[in-house]
């Protein structure tokens, strides 16, 4: 993976997401998914995401992402962030993925409003630890 610089809180990155419904039954998530890195701590090189899904009337805490703000973060147009579930771990991570087309684990960016709005909204929570 060539492009695997450490993140910054509104870009979006390639993940294996394990929902918290899920952790009691696996210790690994279904599938790659966009992800919104929503904190981090250089010192102890430890990320936040939340999940990002177009899905969204199956979770109860989202935010929609404008049509114009996920098309300009590489994204389908129908997309939410997902609230109130979240990922803590190491940076790399085993679980941050290459895009197929490309050996960056990086999708995409939220602009800096649309990344205010979802630290507003974020629903406070323990995130899932997956180190």
């Amino acid at each position: 993976m060539a492009d695997t610089h450490f993140p910054a809180v509104g870009e979006i990155i390639n993940y294996v997401f394990l929902f918290h419904h899920e952790a009691q039954h696996r210790d690994e998530g279904v599938k790659e998914r966009p992800c919104v890195v929503v904190a981090v701590d250089a010192a102890k090189r430890q990320v936040i995401v939340a999940p990002l899904t177009t899905k969204g009337e199956r979770y109860p805490n989202t935010l929609p992402v404008p049509s114009v703000v996920a098309k300009g973060a590489s994204l389908s147009g129908a997309t939410a962030v997902v609230l109130d579930d979240l990922n803590i771990f190491t940076w790399l991570g085993y679980d941050v993925r290459p895009l197929h087309d490309t050996d960056s684990v990086y999708i995409g960016r939220f602009p800096p409003g649309f990344t205010a709005s979802i630290m507003q909204k974020l629903l406070a929570g323990r995130p899932t630890n997956r180190d």
